[in-house]
């Protein structure tokens, strides 16, 4: 993290804006959103040119937050993020969001990284378990890592749960290499 107490700052703020929990969580959908698309390298490269006058810059986004019928909420805090020059922070912002969106409504993240995607039925099954093992919301967020081979590893609430092929060819060649093997005469 380039600037952790800037985008905690920013983060904070922006929470602010949120005056309860469903405006928090749909203000967290938009901004996810609007990190993907301006974090693409051509897009990111435009934004971040001396180039480009700051006027075009913002003039490119007020366009963009029309096309896309955004809210006044995200589209006002991402001008505002290109106006202080903090637009490539915004990975680190919305990191740092949904830590104090979590944190401030009580919720656990969770991380499940698989070889595959899953199904979505199967990732709804595996939240509700957690909400119900840990008596809490859990936000579950997926990743795919097909050097796992197969299974999964599961992160949460500073836990990790290796279930993944991976681990367990590891374990096994470990115990393999241990056991000392006689010698026939």
């Amino acid at each position: 993290m380039r600037s952790p107490s800037v985008a905690l700052k920013y983060a904070k703020a922006f929470l602010r804006l949120a005056s309860n929990q469903v405006e928090a969580e749909a203000f967290l959908k938009q901004l996810i959103f609007w990190t993907n698309i301006l974090s693409q390298p051509q897009i990111a490269a435009f934004f971040s040119s001396p180039l480009f006058r700051q006027e075009d810059k913002r003039s490119v986004l007020k366009k963009t937050f029309t096309q896309y019928n955004e809210k006044l909420t995200i589209s006002s805090s991402i001008l505002i993020l290109l106006e202080k020059k903090r637009l490539r922070l915004l990975p680190e912002i919305l990191e740092a969001f949904k830590k104090v969106m979590y944190q401030r409504y009580d919720i656990i993240q969770a991380t499940l990284m698989t070889a595959t995607p899953l199904e979505s039925t199967i990732t709804e099954q595996l939240i509700h378990k957690l909400n119900a093992l840990y008596q809490k919301p859990v936000q579950l967020e997926t990743e795919v890592n097909p050097h796992l081979i197969g299974g999964g590893v599961l992160s949460i609430d500073s836990k990790t749960i290796d279930f993944s092929i991976r681990s367990k060819l590891k374990e096994l060649k470990k115990d393999l290499l241990a056991v000392e093997v006689e010698k026939s005469q």
